[in-house]
């Protein structure tokens, strides 16, 4: 336990600044933007390769690693992300008419709902024509970013490191001929010793190809002479020449290529064919794969694209995850370094896919393992649970210390050990079963109150129903549809989501009425049908309030909280159906009217901030809020000077408060110095252009986000007007619609009250009953606002909307959680003696703190652990094991394709100069040297 002790004492001691929990932050957890989680990894790569390199081949390897691997990094790191803004910002000036407005953000749709929700493409295009126009023009700039990064980096770095290397060989390593005597210094033809030295047989090392290749003379066959090694002419074969001794291209082995032949060999010696990994012709080394076919495929691997779903996967998950983006290019780098690599030696392209696949553990999977090995004996030996992210573990404490109940039973004394568990129980985990409160909850009849909550009224949406399919269709196609729509469900006065989730599907196979309609005219009505219906669920279902103010009486104490979290719930849910009307207005008028239209584009940037709020789980307030606090940061990290009146302005946004005359002159003011000023700043005065939009006098900036969202769906009713056609009235008619749905959201007496509370975010999932129960019964685990508050804080949810997070991430960020919740309580419960087995606010307070920097601390270390761990495997192990299945493929130590190179420049000829096994090259390090001392000629 000492040695237990000891290392808590040391991490207590560790940094716990604000800057440092940022950085530390920053470098754990990889999310949308975010690459230095893999620097840290990526610097040990170049370390380490380049160090083995040198170690194994000198100079002339260390120089083509280290540039190789330096430039690629940077390629695959932010290649797609540079070329991807380039595309972006060069789309608008060259393309085409109103093609130069199309949304090139808009997710690919890699996931489906499973119940009648819109699918995420489906809330940014009006129909699957023009959803076909955006995935076109995404194709184009996916082709472009990626495209363009992996022909830098798999095809041109690579090749030109190969030339690079051949003109050093060539410049430096390549010894140059000495220059021939006159012609008549000599008698009898006879040659100086300078020139025997300098001949092209001589120059060579130790020995020439014929003796160190010639079979000994007692098993010469009678026709060879000793001093020749050519067969006589008679005996030649057709396809032999006195020049050559190779064999025709047609008979060559697949490893063998003329430019194998050593350089300047003389015409009256007759080389064995070469290969640069035999002692000779008769013994070489790992003969089975020398002949197994080449690395190099010989067709070109052919790639479709019908508009699957696999492909808009890949898309998503290039264009919104690091991991994804990262992935893509290094198949590609791997790949084509190999196919490069391979021109030189197939050993070399096995070495590259060895060492690239090996290396991808240890890129993303190494540390996160680490972690979890290491949490089993951290966890139960300091009770400091080391999986959440310390700024999640803040904000839980945070909702800890906030909790009503708890404050209350502080106030009123020292609470007990068995309390305090009791009431932290509920805090993480909601409502206990046997309490009182929990007993009324299981005879609350949720099965039939949900029955009635998702059930739509058709009388209502069927004129909803119409206007979409009108806006979809021309008018006698869209009266045909919505008739067999309407006699599918016979007609009722409601439906429930269950038969409406029957007839998408009924439509998606084109089967019954459906039968017979192209797949296109389907996809369209089932987003007609979602959007009527899906943003409707629960609204007519008012006859419940009988019900539910009954279980309010019966919950007790529970009932404010209880009502609290109702309301939180549905506030969340209300702007996310806020936010799908607003789209689909602005969808509809951006079809009408074009991209370029002014009031469409208002509403374009005003829908931004309906999104952010929505998938962030902020209020507008709040967000707007958030906004004005980081562009200050942003400011003062620039030395930006702002004065005392306009800091004022932006501490407004952060209080939330109306805004004073003279604000908007004070932010114009600061608008033009920011303008005026370096080009690293201008982008900051961006955002605040757009801030600065929802400012007027006397108002919040949140009520003028809801007063601009219906002053701009009024400007764009009056352009429909004055349009005057068929179309333009059938989509004012649907905008009309989702305007008075809209308004009524903001009123906050509106919650859509239990509706939205009951379904959340999972409509139509199996689990729904279990899910609602949950639910109501509370408790953070349960809670998805704070959930997204989690995934935010470890910047897993992007600014933008639109953005993916996958189910396997929250899965894992409700385990840490979990983790972290329990061994707080067993920790509590171990040192209750401490505090007298009582305790105070006070008393609580230190602990919670206390157990934070414990938790966070010991994260720390574990998270240094597993980058060391993986710093290890990248720039140590890798490169070793890299080296050795080289050395143990080829019986050197050297550098395949290097030793090709040298090879093909005749510097070191096949069976001369050979290095054995676990050596290292020491000609190419000789000449480096003499090359430095300036001794080399």
């Amino acid at each position: 336990m000492s040695l237990i002790n000891s290392f808590s004492n040391v991490i207590a001691k560790l940094p716990s600044s604000p800057k440092f929990d940022q950085m530390m932050s920053k470098v754990s957890n990889p999310g949308p933007g975010n690459v230095a989680p893999y620097i840290i990894p990526e610097s040990a790569v170049i370390t380490g390769r380049s160090t083995f390199s040198g170690i194994r081949d000198g100079w002339i390897e260390f120089q083509e690693r280290f540039l190789e691997e330096t430039t690629v990094a940077i390629a695959w790191f932010w290649g797609v992300t540079w070329l991807d803004k380039l595309y972006k910002k060069n789309w608008k000036k060259w393309a085409p008419g109103d093609k130069k407005y199309l949304d090139m953000d808009l997710d690919w749709g890699a996931k489906k709902p499973k119940g009648i929700e819109l699918a995420s493409f489906e809330r940014y295009a009006f129909n699957r024509k023009e959803w076909t126009r955006f995935l076109k023009a995404k194709v184009g700039k996916l082709a472009f970013a990626v495209g363009g990064t992996l022909l830098t980096v798999a095809i041109l770095i690579p090749w030109a490191n190969q030339v690079k290397t051949d003109w050093l060989l060539k410049k430096f390593y390549q010894p140059k001929p000495v220059p021939e005597p006159a012609p008549n210094s000599l008698k009898n033809g006879q040659r100086s010793h300078g020139e025997l030295e300098n001949h092209p047989v001589s120059r060579l090392p130790e020995a020439t190809p014929v003796v160190s290749n010639a079979l000994p003379p007692s098993q010469n066959p009678a026709w060879i002479s000793p001093g020749s090694n050519a067969l006589s002419p008679s005996q030649n074969p057709a396809w032999f020449s006195p020049v050559s001794n190779a064999l025709p291209p047609s008979q060559n082995p697949a490893w063998i290529s003329p430019s194998y032949l050593p350089v300047g060999q003389p015409s009256h010696i007759s080389p064995i064919p070469y290969s640069p990994y035999s002692q000779n012709t008769q013994q070489a080394t790992n003969t089975t794969f020398l002949n197994a076919p080449s690395l190099i495929p010989t067709q070109a691997v052919r790639f479709g694209f019908s508009g699957g779903s696999a492909f808009q996967a890949i898309g998503h998950a290039i264009e919104n995850t690091d991991v994804g983006r990262m992935l893509i290019i290094d198949t590609g780098i791997t790949g084509g370094r190999a196919v490069i690599a391979g021109q030189r030696s197939p050993f070399e392209s096995a070495e590259i896919v060895f060492r690239d696949v090996v290396s991808l553990y240890f890129y993303i999977l190494c540390v996160p393992h680490v972690t979890r090995l290491l949490n089993k004996w951290v966890n139960p030996a300091l009770a400091a649970s080391i999986l959440l992210d310390p700024a999640v573990a803040g904000k839980l404490t945070e909702k800890v210390l906030q909790d009503k109940a708890l404050q209350q039973a502080l106030k009123a004394g020292a609470v007990s050990a068995e309390q305090m568990d009791g009431l932290l129980n509920r805090i993480f985990y909601g409502i206990s079963p046997e309490s009182k409160a929990g007993k009324a909850l299981a005879d609350f009849p949720l099965e039939k109150i949900q029955s009635d909550l998702r059930t739509i009224r058709v009388q209502n949406q069927g004129g909803l129903l119409e206007k979409e399919l009108s806006v979809l269709f021309n008018a006698k196609d869209a009266a045909g549809y919505r008739q067999k729509i309407m006699d599918y469900l016979g007609h009722p006065k409601n439906v429930s989501t269950n038969q409406v989730m029957q007839i998408i599907q009924e439509i998606e196979a084109g089967q019954g009425g459906f039968k017979g309609l192209e797949a296109n005219v389907r996809k369209d009505m089932i987003t007609g049908i979602k959007q009527a219906f899906g943003t409707h669920i629960g609204i007519s279902a008012q006859d419940f309030t009988k019900v539910y103010d009954k279980l309010i009486q019966s919950l007790g104490d529970e009932a404010p909280a209880f009502t609290e979290r109702l309301n939180a719930m549905a506030r969340q849910d209300g702007r996310d159906v806020m936010n799908k009307m607003f789209r689909r207005a602005i969808n509809v008028s951006r079809h009408l009217l074009g991209a370029s239209n002014t009031f469409v584009h208002e509403a374009e940037y005003l829908s931004k901030y309906v999104e952010k709020a929505t998938s962030h789980n902020l209020s507008l307030g709040k967000l707007l809020a958030n906004e004005a606090h980081e562009l200050q940061a942003e400011l003062t990290r620039k030395n930006f000077s702002v004065t005392e009146a306009q800091q004022k302005v932006l501490e407004r946004f952060r209080d939330k408060t109306p805004f004073q005359t003279g604000d908007i002159a004070q932010m114009d003011e600061m608008l033009r110095q920011i303008e005026a000023g370096p080009r690293s700043i201008r982008k900051v005065g961006q955002q605040l252009n757009h801030l600065k939009k929802t400012m007027v006098e006397g108002l919040s900036s949140e009520v003028m986000v809801q007063r601009q969202m219906e002053r701009v769906l009024e400007k764009i009713e009056l352009t429909l007007s004055q349009k005057g056609d068929e179309p333009a009235r059938k989509a004012k008619e649907l905008i009309q619609e989702y305007k008075q749905s809209v308004l009524s959201l903001f009123k906050p007496e509106n919650r859509r009250l239990f509706s939205l509370a009951v379904d959340d975010l999972n409509r139509q999932a199996p689990e729904l009953a279990q899910k609602t129960n949950e639910l109501l019964h509370g408790g953070l685990i349960n809670d998805s606002g704070f959930l997204k508050t989690a995934l935010r804080e470890i910047n897993a949810l992007d600014d933008d909307a639109r953005t993916f997070v996958s189910k396997a991430k929250s899965d894992d960020m409700v385990g840490a959680l979990k983790d972290y919740m329990e061994t707080l309580r067993t920790h509590m419960k171990k040192n209750q003696a401490s505090y007298s087995d009582r305790w105070t606010k006070e008393g609580l307070e230190t602990f919670l703190n206390h157990f934070h920097r414990l938790s966070k601390n010991s994260r720390y270390m574990v998270r240094w652990v597993g980058l060391f761990a993986a710093m290890a495997g990248l720039g140590l192990f890798v490169p070793k094991f890299q080296n050795v299945l080289t050395a143990h493929l080829t019986g050197k130590d050297e550098h395949p394709g290097i030793a090709a190179a040298r090879a093909r420049l005749g510097l070191e000829p096949q069976g001369v100069g050979v290095q054995e096994r676990g050596t290292s090259s020491m000609l190419s390090r000789n000449n480096f040297n003499a090359f430095k001392t300036g001794s080399l000629a």
